[in-house]
């Protein structure tokens, strides 16, 4: 969308150049964070669709049951990560292993903060 709509508004060949040169400016940002965002967005997006399903199914329970189920779906998270080298389908990172305890402790945190909001009100 953003293609067409430029060349649409500045044409096709001032398009190109000003992509071309955004490309080159840009250039060592992307190579900096590119390979930590490629490496470790995956993890973080299913660490947080995974706290955020046993949230939404435990929401009713109290909290040590809320907490015993979010620590068995991180723990079943980390054993896929642990287990990837020897299953053969992938190798171990451990800042895979943090980046998914960080996503999930972070929804975690967010959602009990906002049931105790909404207790006091």
């Amino acid at each position: 969308m953003l293609d067409a709509l430029g060349r649409a508004l500045l044409g096709h060949e001032r398009f190109g150049a000003a992509w071309a040169s955004l490309a080159v400016a840009t250039r060592p940002l992307r190579e900096a964070i590119g390979p930590v965002v490629l490496g470790h967005l995956a993890d973080a997006m299913l660490a947080v669709a995974t706290a955020g399903f046993v949230d939404t199914t435990e929401g009713e329970s109290s909290l040590a049951r809320r907490l015993g189920s979010q620590a068995g779906g991180a723990g079943l998270l980390v054993g896929l990560e642990v287990l990837q080298g020897p299953l053969g389908f992938g190798t171990f990172d451990p800042w895979d292993v943090v980046t998914l305890l960080l996503s999930a402790g972070v929804v975690v945190g967010a959602r009990e903060g906002m049931r105790r909001r909404a207790a006091l009100v």
